[in-house]
């Protein structure tokens, strides 16, 4: 359930990635979150959500990794810049192949 702050959270959030090449987008479909994509392709994105970890609010990808306390703003856009940036390395063989690279994270092919 979404808290009072957490809309203040992900606007200072996106205030921040914003100035390291992205554009953010406050959404509330199910419940409020920040879309984050690169400005010069659409395709690297991720949604962000703030949610409570032990007892304080946290920032986290939508699908549960976690990024950062939501104290730590910088460190957040620095680790969610790192994750929209890593090149891309072809996984020809491998059905994930056509996913993005947050996906691929999230799915590594088998070894």
């Amino acid at each position: 359930m979404d808290q009072p702050g957490d809309e203040i959270i992900l606007r200072t959030l996106g205030k921040t990635v914003e100035g390291r090449r992205f554009q953010a987008t406050l959404t509330t479909r199910s419940h409020l979150s920040l879309v984050v994509v690169r400005r010069d392709n659409a395709a690297f994105g991720g949604r962000i959500t703030v949610r409570p970890r032990q007892g304080k609010p946290w920032l986290w990808w939508i699908w549960g990794a976690p990024i950062a306390p939501a104290s730590e703003i910088e460190a957040a856009a620095a680790h969610i810049a790192r994750a929209l940036t890593r090149p891309i390395v072809p996984l020809r063989s491998h059905p994930t192949a056509s996913l993005s690279p947050l996906m691929r994270a999230k799915f590594p092919p088998p070894r």
